[in-house]
């Protein structure tokens, strides 16, 4: 019997459909006044979608080290064009800040620190424990001061 509903794939794709959405409203003079507010309440939940599908992936992974690499190597990706795209519309008062694959890169990048690369039980979870938690503490403190980074940032670009 077939199961109703959305695999994995059709529903990754159905939250970038609707990210666009969410960032339409950023482009000066695209979408109609009052419209931002309602588009951004319609796609609230595809943050958390996106974050729920990279612990799945993370759970459900052959190499976690591999699946990690492939999501920075996305968000290198991602932020070079966002370096390009502000460059070429800075004047037109475009900023891209904004990359969910570091996002997701980050977190899963955690839960490998904590829970070990590789997934072959308690071995690689005692092996360098002090260790793996000292760098996701290292990793916690860079996402912290990335995020203070952007917020001096909007704050410069508000006043």
């Amino acid at each position: 019997m077939k199961s109703k509903g959305l695999n994995a794939f059709q529903l990754k794709l159905f939250m970038a459909f609707l990210m666009v959405f969410d960032h339409i409203s950023q482009i000066p003079g695209l979408v109609p006044d009052g419209w931002d507010g309602v588009l951004h309440a319609l796609t609230r939940c595809v943050g958390a979608a996106f974050a729920f599908m990279a612990v799945e992936g993370f759970l459900h992974t052959r190499n976690r080290l591999a699946y990690n690499m492939r999501l920075f190597f996305w968000a290198a990706l991602m932020q070079t064009g966002n370096c390009i795209l502000t460059l070429l519309f800075q004047e037109k008062g475009i900023y891209l800040t904004h990359n969910i694959f570091l996002t997701l890169a980050c977190g899963v990048l955690m839960l490998s620190l904590f829970f070990g690369f590789s997934d072959n039980g308690g071995a690689a979870k005692n092996r360098k424990r002090g260790l793996r938690l000292t760098a996701g503490v290292l990793v916690l403190l860079a996402g912290l001061l990335s995020l203070a980074k952007a917020a001096w940032l909007c704050f410069l670009s508000c006043s």
